[in-house]
């Protein structure tokens, strides 16, 4: 029988592929646009990536408290690494025989929330990704390795959907 993979990748850099594609006078395709996704980390006009907290206040204060929880996430990592991993592996594991079943119905959940059976099949090649990243952001959730419910996962990954879906350019 088929087998399925799915992986997601994650790049960053200060030009988005894009903008990199654009000045070599090219334009990305839909096929390699869903593969290799173009997602901005800063929302709207945000003058960082932290959008959890108020952007009221002085530009300099906003950015004493964005290089400090910068220090506090580059400390934490270096002090647990490792160990979510460790503990999401070890719930997928315990939880093998029932871990297919629960992806297929979260991603199928998540599809039925963002994309229509009539949308193209680039758009749901992309909904069927962020749909994957939904379900492990979930049982993520439920297995204590990421300290967000599972409505927040939800949120953010169908945030993100839709973020990525405006940007997505097809005939």
């Amino acid at each position: 029988h088929a087998r399925e993979w799915r992986c997601v990748a994650l790049a960053n850099g200060e030009e988005s592929a894009d903008q990199i594609a654009e000045r070599a006078g090219e334009v990305r395709l839909a096929g390699e646009a869903i593969r290799f996704i173009d997602l901005k980390a800063i929302h709207g006009d945000d003058a960082d990536i932290f959008d959890r907290k108020s952007q009221s206040g002085p530009s300099k204060q906003r950015a004493e408290w964005f290089e400090k929880e910068c220090r506090k996430i580059r400390r934490g990592c270096r002090a647990n690494h490792g160990v979510v991993i460790e503990r999401f592996l070890k719930h997928v594991i315990g939880a093998r025989k029932d871990i297919p079943a629960e992806i297929q119905t979260l991603s199928s959940d998540f599809m039925s929330m963002v994309a229509e059976p009539a949308e193209g099949l680039e758009v749901r090649h992309l909904a069927r990704c962020f749909a994957h990243v939904c379900a492990t952001g979930v049982i993520g959730s439920r297995a204590k390795s990421l300290p967000w419910s599972e409505q927040l996962v939800l949120n953010c990954v169908r945030r993100c959907y839709r973020n990525a879906r405006s940007q997505l350019k097809s005939e």
